[in-house]
């Protein structure tokens, strides 16, 4: 989770979550999915992709790049992999 690594706390997608600040922890929870159904998965989607430009935004490193590179950035420290910058 972006939060967690903005937060500066060392957690593995939404381990962290519960030591975020209350306002952040409420918006990454629309992300959750509730049930299996299209519609959920389509409103839990929507609600994630919604937060993502939001988070980059709030991001400093991500801030001075392009949309893709930040992107790629942020899957890369999310995987702990490295490639080409």
């Amino acid at each position: 989770m972006l939060a967690t690594l903005r937060h500066g706390l060392d957690a593995p997608l939404t381990a962290g979550a519960d030591a975020l600040p209350a306002e952040v922890a409420e918006g990454a929870a629309a992300g959750l999915v509730r049930d299996l159904s299209p519609g959920e998965l389509r409103r839990a989607l929507r609600a994630v992709t919604e937060l993502l430009p939001v988070e980059l935004g709030q991001c400093r490193s991500c801030a001075r790049r392009s949309p893709r590179s930040a992107a790629a950035a942020l899957g890369r420290q999310l995987t702990g992999l490295r490639g080409p910058r």
